[in-house]
């Protein structure tokens, strides 16, 4: 079975990847990237997270570097609040 590859633009778009450090999540990071998103990969480790950053750099792409606790619903919304303080919206949030 073969599959096609769809092609889809998402410049201008803010996503949010919850996760998005590791696996599968990273996987999704780095194809919103891909297809053109500001992808901010959040991740409870810094360390992680700086890594993806600075892939998404080397691609040309705009990201935050910050962590959070998905657990702490304080830590959720400063997330929020970061990302919003930064590019002003959040369009594709993937948990």
């Amino acid at each position: 079975m073969s599959y096609k590859k769809i092609s889809f633009d998402l410049a201008g778009k803010v996503a949010v990847v919850i996760g998005g450090t590791r696996g599968i999540g990273r996987g999704i990071a780095l194809t919103l990237a891909d297809h053109g998103a500001t992808v901010v990969p959040a991740s409870r480790k810094i360390e992680n997270a700086k890594k993806v950053v600075e892939e998404r750099n080397a691609m040309g792409r705009e990201s935050l570097l910050t962590s959070v606790d998905s657990t702490s619903e304080e830590g959720l919304e400063r997330l929020r609040d970061e990302v919003l303080e930064k590019f002003g919206k959040i369009d594709i949030l993937v948990n």
